[in-house]
């Protein structure tokens, strides 16, 4: 992916020459790994099918970038969106971190679920933690789909602010987003561990994802003493998190572990991948997910 970013670094003045960039990401972690995210504005359907009849014309983006990098290209997508009538883009005042949350409404549009929707979003925005950049309704794609796109000075800030919005018990440990951030940054400049392992064998991966979770606060990771198996069993909550079923879960995995037939070595819940996890507009919620996006050099929204 690193390859493909600096591709389209060198080129992106060919690209922006038709149309405005309003964003250009990597995802960090939250979804499929070596991905990248971006958003193009244009002023309307018409407007979009000229700038693409532009660029199939455009021999300098056609050999300069697009050619040479189409074998880089696993998949693409693409959606069509607009921005709620109540929402403006908002460009963050320094650079940050990005955190794009995509909520599967169920079907009836902004008029059966946009007031609770707009509360919702208020709500955290009003707490002063984070700052909206902009609200998305999708159009062309998956329909019933909004997609909120928060900036954030650090992913820690973002954490402690959450929880603290949340009057969630948790302490943001000092093994932290900071520390994974860290590591990341030491295996891409470890040698060793790039030419042994990570180069050899990128043939041999199809796909990877990631997610970030916590520990519940009523549970440690309890190491078994002898070698086993192991089951992780992935349970897809209904919206609304710990407040509305952690009880009644802590109960039913207590009484697994009483009758003694196996030994409970976690309880993870998700921060950043596949939510359930809504406060007013939880009635009208399908599903959520949650992206960490990083900004790429050239993205206008740093």
């Amino acid at each position: 992916m690193n390859e493909f970013l600096e591709n389209f670094k060198k080129n992106v003045h060919l690209r922006t020459a038709h149309s405005e960039l309003v964003g250009y990401w990597s995802v960090e972690f939250g979804g499929r790994m070596n991905k990248v995210f971006h958003i193009w504005k244009y002023d309307n359907f018409a407007h979009r099918t000229a700038v693409r009849k532009a660029l199939a014309k455009d021999k300098e983006w056609q050999e300069q970038f697009l050619i040479p990098n189409l074998a880089l290209i696993d998949k693409q997508e693409s959606e069509i969106t607009y921005l709620v009538p109540w929402c403006k883009i908002e460009r963050p005042a320094k650079e940050g971190i990005y955190e794009l949350a995509t909520f599967q409404m169920k079907p009836g549009g902004p008029a059966l679920w946009g007031n609770a929707f707009k509360r919702a979003v208020h709500t955290h925005v009003n707490r002063g933690y984070t700052k909206l950049v902009g609200v998305f309704h999708t159009e062309y794609g998956v329909l019933n789909r909004v997609h909120v796109l928060w900036w954030h000075e650090s992913a820690d800030t973002r954490a402690s602010g959450r929880h603290e919005s949340h009057e969630d018990p948790r302490v943001v440990a000092a093994d932290n987003f900071a520390h994974r951030t860290a590591v990341r940054k030491a295996v891409a400049k470890d040698k060793e561990w790039q030419e042994q392992f990570l180069i050899p064998n990128l043939a041999l991966i199809d796909k990877q994802e990631s997610e970030i979770t916590y520990l519940v606060p009523w549970c440690q990771i309890e190491r078994p003493a002898k070698e086993g198996v192991y089951e992780l069993a992935t349970f897809q909550m209904k919206p609304g998190g710990p407040a509305l079923w952690g009880d009644a879960f802590k109960r039913a995995i207590k009484a697994h572990v009483d009758l003694g037939y196996t030994k409970l070595v976690g309880v993870f819940h998700t921060e950043y991948g596949a939510l359930n996890r809504v406060r007013e507009s939880v009635n009208y919620l399908e599903s959520q997910q949650n992206m960490l996006l990083i900004p790429t050099s050239f993205s206008p929204l740093k």
